[in-house]
């Protein structure tokens, strides 16, 4: 059970680590391709709404209600969830 509990961490960990990886990127791409972010205030707004949907996305993961395997392409079920929860 402690092995179980320690991987699904790991895993939580891992998650987390290309999550912010991919929103470093995805904001770089949206402030400087999107006219509607003029002000370091709106970047900083979108910047703490994209972080709040990470955080949601990663409970879900913890409580299953999003489930990953080895294929899952995080990066792509992150955008997903974005456009859902826009």
């Amino acid at each position: 059970r402690l092995a179980t509990e320690i991987n699904q961490q790991n895993i939580i960990y891992q998650t987390d680590q290309k999550l912010r990886k991919f929103i470093s990127k995805h904001l770089k791409e949206e402030f400087s391709h999107n006219e509607k972010f003029k002000t370091s205030n709106e970047k900083k707004i979108y910047a703490e709404m994209i972080n709040n949907q990470r955080q949601t996305f990663l409970e879900l993961i913890k409580h299953k209600l999003i489930l990953l395997n080895n294929n899952t392409d995080i990066e792509d079920l992150f955008e997903q969830f974005l456009k859902e929860n826009a």
